[in-house]
């Protein structure tokens, strides 16, 4: 063995020992232990993934009612050519009602390839579908060879279709935000696809695919609004009436709670569905109450007179000769450089306080001239205008504010600017500045977002608020707000027919304006309407602004805009279930109501007597009579009435559990039934729920 042969031989036979020892040792494992083999083999050949679907965070108004949520949707996917493409063509088409040839089309045109057939499938005839391929697939010989996939994902999803659709946005194919908070919480909204390992077979095909997608969990925050779904509800469907009666181009409107600085509604008309966003143009889609600009009117008077009962140049009480209408503006060397008239009535003497009273345009101009072109620049810049409000929406337009040393600014800019023209701004920012009013001095940040909610774990957390800042002191905005409310309480005033709530004072201002053309000169018979004001006066709850455009029926702020407002104030007062603050004008207010009576001339007499139709009246506790009913009209009696409902399905309430008149003795008091036809009513489809009806205001925790 001394050899070289020898060593050789003795190092052959020594390494075929260590192999059959080896060889031994993987034999007794197999024999003894063969199902962990089996199972580490089919893990890795039988084991695939998949991504869960990325779902969008929801939108939710301030009660937590879902304003924009998304829906399962199915792409149907072939891998490889069908064996019998018209047979898969006839079976798949009379599922979904699909043209046949169409489908054909679509199909691979080789075995391997993956195409997709078939986009977003309703998910309620998912269950359908797959019944039909997998019947399908065991007809045919080759069905190894053909892979149908079913792939989920979601679509946004908007159940109250046109309501607050402005300020929630849209989406766009790709599931990003185009508009509103789609748009601007894109980030917090989104969520990224979560990949799992799932079971698949032979041909790498997922087993039990609609089992994991049914576990997926993920999605992004949830934004909170400021914004109340009833209030909106309420004040699309005044300015919707308000458009239709005054024949204008579009009305809008905004209500902010002044304290606080939340939105509570914001609306615009015509506005879109965004279900079907493609339909409609930019102009619909876009938040016209911060994107749109336009000449505030009259509106802006009381903000020159803030500031110069500040500066010490004028009191309430100071006298300004008004010029019988007609007041001629001259320039140092003694042209006339405009005339500016009072467009109704023709005044003499006026205070201060007349001056806002009766919307002098001449008053408030000579209050101008005391406080100085730089006085009114600054002023109003103070209150917001020439600036954006900050609201957390995409868009928003700074407005126009001249100053005196800035290009544009003339010898004529300092008698126009005083009653809102040569300026520009928008509804959002005439709120907000109405609120530093009814704060009394103070300005708070307004905002549509109240708070973020984490999905995963339901924890809330709320928008960081900023600290009020002090615009003018206390004791000057008392005296502005004691003008406005003689706006509604005077009967010289531009808001005292109109725009008064019987029991409660209001303080508010009229604005009309002219509208300016291309040309930058202003179009006869073009007109804004506008009113701001807020309530209880001396406790304001929510400070309104309306606007209607373009107006063809009636043309001043007052009875257009003013008298919408005392409307939605009435509805407010009513779900918020304020108290008045003048019990005897309320008490003959109510009275009046629930007698529902009417004057009739008759032989030249008047008469009266109760209307053919008169409507019953709304009694807190008491359920309304919802009959035929949409699904609105029906919520917002309800709530009207002091009850909480969640409406499902569609049409118009045909039946009603809890009669009209009863007083539910439960938390719980029925069901109503929406359909469009009395005799084929498929209750699983049409039943309308309302969980929560007989809650009071005191059980809502409001």
């Amino acid at each position: 063995m001394d050899s070289p042969v020898g060593r050789r031989l003795l190092f052959v036979l020594t390494l075929s020992l260590v192999g059959f020892v080896g060889l031994g040792f993987r034999l007794y494992q197999l024999m003894m232990h063969p199902e962990k083999q089996y199972c580490k083999s089919h893990s890795r050949m039988y084991q695939g993934h998949i991504y869960l679907p990325a779902q969008r965070g929801h939108i939710l108004d301030r009660n937590s009612n879902p304003l924009a949520t998304e829906k399962t949707a199915w792409d149907l996917y072939v891998t490889g050519r069908p064996e019998n493409p018209k047979e898969f063509a006839r079976i798949v088409g009379s599922t979904l009602n699909q043209d046949p040839e169409t489908l054909i089309m679509r199909l691979p045109e080789k075995d391997g390839q993956d195409k997709l057939v078939l986009r977003d499938i309703p998910g309620e005839i998912y269950n359908r579908l797959a019944a039909a391929l997998e019947q399908y697939s065991k007809t045919m010989e080759k069905e190894d060879r053909v892979k149908y996939s079913l792939r989920p994902h979601f679509l946004r999803f908007y159940p109250e279709g046109d309501l607050a659709s402005n300020v929630i946005g849209y989406v766009g194919a790709d599931q990003v935000g185009l508009g509103g908070i789609e748009y601007t919480f894109q980030n917090r909204l989104e969520s990224a696809p979560e990949r799992v390992i799932v079971p698949v077979d032979s041909l790498r095909n997922i087993l039990a695919e609609n089992d994991y997608i049914k576990q997926a969990n993920v999605r992004g925050a949830d934004v909170i609004l400021t914004i109340d779904a009833w209030i909106q509800h309420t004040v699309e469907q005044e300015i919707r009436n308000l458009m239709d009666r005054s024949q204008a181009t579009q009305a809008m409107a905004v209500v902010m709670e002044p304290k606080t600085g939340e939105i509570l509604a914001m609306a615009a008309v015509p506005s879109f569905d965004p279900n079907d966003y493609q339909r409609y143009g930019e102009f619909r889609r876009k938040c016209r109450p911060v994107t749109d600009m336009f000449e505030p009117g009259s509106v802006i008077k009381p903000f020159v007179v803030a500031g110069a009962l500040e500066a010490g140049a004028v009191t309430p009480d100071r006298v300004f000769d008004c010029e019988r209408g007609n007041y001629t503006v001259r320039g140092a060397n003694g042209r006339v450089l405009k005339v500016i008239h009072d467009d109704i009535h023709r005044f003499d003497r006026l205070s201060v306080r007349d001056i806002v009273v009766r919307s002098s345009n001449i008053g408030v101009c000579k209050i101008a001239a005391q406080l100085g072109a730089a006085g009114v620049s600054d002023i109003l810049r103070r209150f917001g205008f020439g600036s954006v409000s900050g609201v957390e929406l995409p868009g928003e337009t700074p407005g126009i504010l001249r100053s005196p040393d800035s290009r544009g600014w003339s010898a004529l800019s300092m008698y126009a600017m005083p009653y809102g023209q040569e300026m520009a701004t928008n509804c959002l920012v005439i709120t907000a500045a109405y609120s530093i009013l009814a704060n009394r001095g103070l300005r708070v940040q307004p905002h549509i977002v109240k708070g973020y909610c984490n999905p995963a774990d339901g924890r809330i957390s709320l928008r960081e608020s900023q600290p009020p800042e002090r615009i003018i002191a206390t004791e000057i905005a008392e005296q502005v707000v004691e003008m406005l409310i003689g706006v509604t309480e005077d009967p010289e005033g531009t808001g005292y027919r109109y725009c008064r709530i019987p029991g409660f004072r209001v303080a508010g201002k009229t604005g009309t304006a002219q509208k300016a053309g291309h040309t930058g000169t202003y179009e006869k018979g073009k007109r804004i309407a506008g009113w701001a004001g807020f309530f209880p006066a001396y406790d304001p709850k929510a400070v309104i602004f309306l606007m209607v455009d373009e107006p063809t029926i009636g043309k001043y702020g007052g009875e257009l805009a003013g008298s919408s407002f005392a409307r939605i104030a009435d509805k407010l007062i009513r779900y918020w279930g304020l108290l008045p603050d003048q019990i005897e004008p309320w008490i003959s207010a109510t009275s009046q109501k629930s007698q529902s009576r009417v004057d009739h001339e008759v032989d030249g007499a008047t008469q009266t007597k109760p209307p053919e139709s008169a409507p019953e009246p709304v009694r807190r506790g008491v359920m309304p009579d919802l009959t035929g009913l949409s699904a609105k009209e029906a919520y917002l009696k309800l709530v009207e009435a002091g009850f909480r409902a969640t409406f499902e399905g569609t049409g118009r309430v045909l039946h009603q559990e809890t009669s009209a008149g009863e007083v539910p003795s439960t938390f719980h008091a029925g069901q109503v039934v929406l359909g469009s036809d009395p005799d084929k009513i498929r209750p699983a489809e049409v039943l309308a729920s309302i969980p929560d009806v007989g809650k009071t205001r005191a059980d809502k925790g409001k």
